[in-house]
């Protein structure tokens, strides 16, 4: 597949997603845009590798899932090191190039959709933040050098930023992720406010879930008061679209510690009209901060 191509398919990826990310990519230049794509194509597709192969090629579906990733994990390697097998990859490896993304933030999303291969529980938040920063923080840091920073000032908040914005995933989808096995959530914050996984799982709300829905939001807005100061090592485009990012997770929050009665009752969500808002507000924005 030709470069073009790669990047045509990338596009239309994105586009197909009801992300809230997708919106912020109209705010960039045409290479950054393209570069951004890629980005999402590859995250898109590696978060989706566990829960459905269906896009793979055909010698990947009869795989499991560690087969799958391994072989995932070596197509990364080969497109990295100049020799993309076609599809998203050579976009992927191209933009990698560019924009001087270093190896380890790819591989690292890698080790975090493995940590996924089998349900696990998290007993500390510790632990839990080295699966957001494999997950998300990764993922932020490659969007650092797409919108031309590489300070190494800025990966502290930036670091805040995956963190605060994989909590308020964590968050919203802790219903569905509990029937499915997956507990995020540290054990030692279960056990702090007597909160049973069972309960998440049949969606019994009390004072005592509220109270631990109230400490974990309260974590993650302090998350996001220091991920903020991300924006003040953006420029133009890139700080406008981070802006757009950080506003839409921080909203989301938002409404999370507004609904937390419903919150094992059904998926919260910003609405389309309000994502399309909040786009509107920062279309005409110069170099608008994102605090």
């Amino acid at each position: 597949m030709k470069l073009e191509q790669s990047y045509a398919l990338c596009r239309r990826i994105a586009r197909r997603s009801s992300s809230s990310f997708y919106l912020s990519f109209r705010l960039l230049e045409r290479p950054q845009r393209d570069a951004m794509c890629a980005l999402y194509a590859f995250s898109r597709r590696t978060d989706d590798l566990i829960d459905d192969t269906s896009y793979l090629a055909r010698d990947m579906n009869s795989m499991d899932r560690a087969e799958s990733l391994k072989l995932w994990r070596s197509r990364l390697s080969d497109a990295l090191s100049g020799d993309p097998a076609g599809d998203h990859w050579p976009a992927l490896a191209d933009t990698a190039r560019r924009c001087a993304i270093p190896d380890q933030y790819f591989f690292d999303l890698l080790d975090g959709v493995e940590m996924d291969l089998e349900p696990r529980r998290y007993e500390s938040i510790e632990e839990l933040q080295v699966y957001c920063d494999r997950v998300a923080t990764s993922v932020g840091l490659a969007c650092l050098r797409i919108w031309g920073c590489d300070d190494s000032d800025a990966l502290p908040p930036a670091t805040s930023c995956g963190r605060a914005f994989q909590l308020t995933n964590i968050l919203r989808d802790l219903r569905e992720d509990a029937q499915r096995g997956r507990i995020y959530l540290p054990q030692s914050d279960l056990r702090r406010f007597a909160v049973k996984e069972e309960q998440l799982r049949s969606g019994q709300i009390d004072d005592r879930l509220h109270q631990l829905l109230d400490f974990e939001i309260s974590r993650a807005m302090e998350l996001y008061e220091h991920a903020g100061r991300t924006g003040d090592f953006l420029q133009g485009s890139g700080r406008r679209m981070f802006a757009l990012m950080f506003d839409t997770y921080h909203r989301l929050l938002q409404a999370i510690q507004r609904q937390k009665s419903a919150i094992l009752v059904k998926r919260i969500r910003l609405s389309g009209w309000q994502k399309v808002q909040l786009a509107m507000r920062h279309w005409g924005r110069g170099r608008g901060g994102a605090r």
